[in-house]
């Protein structure tokens, strides 16, 4: 039985594969090109040919039970009639669609007359033979450029007496479709740039985030390699991609190799991720890692970043800036260390919560609404009959606790003085005010206007303000 079942299995191997031979010479025809000019179109007997696995050349032979004799080759023509032509006489065989072929041989006996031109266009519309018809189509506006037809047949529509496609009217618009829609044409150059970018960033996240896989391993040659990949990393084009994965890692470590790895990427690009990690990173040691990796070559980039980060709201980043504002030494920043020396923020302060509170004047009118809680009669009475002439107040039941009055957060102003800034103001200048802005302000307008009015040919030091050094 078992070989019985594999001859069956054979023969019907042979049967599939004879079929889509046959399936395919079917659905394909052939375009002879003679080293002569002529062109002859058919099916090659031999079905290798349909098949494509035995180009013709000059000087080349092919041979086959279903082909002519050795050094020919058999077609059938599209007519039904039967060629055999000596191999050494064809340049070419071209493999093409049956349909296609059958679209040559009607344009080729189709008459250069709107007539038959559109019934062969429209013999192509009814088979999805797009070019095809259109190349019909143009060909009927050769002999009638008018034909309404033919234009919108080829998506045009008119447009101040001329005949013209949407994307031939957006052109002479000053726009052209990129991406399926209409930009301007100088708009194009940089799509395509950022295109090319987003490249080069999607194949970027795509080896870090393997990498990061890699270094979260049990096996310790897998994190060994994954990490010395990543710090092999120089392209600037990789940031993104580092923002993305390690930047907001809950884990201190993958922070920390974070600031390493943009610290070994050249140029100003990562100047602004180093800068923010070393203000607002959770952990004191990865804010210090990334201090250090502003070097000198890197603070003239870093300086006003630090010094906007003296206006923001949270007090603990205004004095860590101006840590780092006196470590680089950018007099530059004098005027922002000023205004930062001492700074209002809001903080949250706990009060006793008078939501449900009412007060009644002597009149019987409340101070909140009047429907949320009646004044009871007993006490409205004697409002009235002048027993209480300095007006009520009731307390809800609901505003006490077991442990006093309930309470709620707001959010209240408070100044704070900064010593790390006033610190790098007094290295800088070489003063000391304290805390008093308005003296370091009119000090520092004294410098300022006295060093713009000094006469370029003056000699000696500059006096600054009374009683400066």
């Amino acid at each position: 039985m078992g070989a019985l079942t594999e001859r069956i299995g054979a023969v019907l191997r042979i049967i599939t594969a004879t079929a889509v031979v046959q399936a395919v010479a079917l659905c394909r025809a052939d375009t002879l090109t003679l080293h002569s000019g002529g062109v002859v179109r058919g099916r090659v007997a031999d079905p290798t040919f349909v098949l494509g696995s035995k180009p013709v050349s000059r000087g080349k032979v092919s041979s086959g039970k279903n082909g002519g004799g050795t050094g020919t080759i058999t077609i059938t023509t599209m007519t039904g009639g039967r060629l055999v032509l000596d191999a050494s006489q064809v340049r070419t065989v071209t493999h093409r669609s049956l349909l296609l072929e059958e679209y040559e041989v009607r344009k080729q006996h189709t008459p250069e007359e709107v007539d038959p031109l559109w019934k062969l266009a429209e013999w192509c519309r009814n088979r999805g033979l797009k070019p095809q018809r259109e190349d019909v189509l143009r060909r009927i506006l050769v002999y009638e450029p008018d034909n309404v037809q033919a234009h919108q047949g080829l998506g045009q529509s008119r447009h101040d007496g001329q005949w013209r496609t949407h994307d031939e009217e957006m052109r002479l618009r000053g726009f052209v479709k990129f991406e399926g829609r209409y930009v301007a044409l100088q708009e194009v150059e940089i799509l395509k740039k950022l295109h090319s970018r987003r490249k080069v960033e999607q194949d970027w996240t795509e080896r870090i985030r393997n990498w990061s896989y890699a270094i979260s391993s049990i096996d310790p040659e897998k994190r060994r390699r994954g990490r010395t990949q990543l710090l092999k990393i120089s392209d600037p084009n990789a940031i993104p991609a580092l923002n993305k994965i390690l930047r907001r890692s809950e884990d201190e470590e993958r922070r920390s190799l974070y600031v390493k790895i943009l610290s070994r990427i050249p140029g100003l690009g990562p100047v602004p991720f180093l800068v923010e990690q070393s203000l607002f990173d959770a952990s004191k040691a990865v804010r210090v890692d990334a201090q250090n990796t502003i070097t000198p070559q890197l603070r003239d980039s870093a300086c006003p970043l630090y010094a906007r980060a003296l206006r923001n709201p949270d007090n603990e980043i205004v004095r860590r800036a101006g840590r780092m504002l006196e470590k680089i030494g950018d007099q530059s920043v004098v005027s922002a260390l000023i205004e930062a020396v001492a700074t209002t923020h809001q903080v949250p302060v706990n009060v006793v919560d008078n939501s449900n509170t009412y007060s009644f004047g002597v009149h019987g009118g409340t101070k909140a609404d009047p429907n949320v809680l009646p004044l009871p009669p007993d006490v409205a009475g004697k409002l009235a009959a002048g027993q209480y002439p300095n007006g009520v107040t009731f307390n809800s039941p609901d505003n006490l606790t077991e442990g006093g009055p309930r309470v709620r957060t707001i959010m209240v102003d408070r100044e704070f003085r900064n010593p790390e800034v006033l610190s790098a103001l007094e290295s800088l200048t070489k003063q000391s005010f304290g805390y008093d802005k308005d003296q370091w302000r009119r000090w520092w307008a004294a410098r300022t206007t006295m060093g713009a009015t000094r006469s370029p040919n003056a000699t000696g030091p500059v006096s600054t303000a009374p009683g400066s050094p």
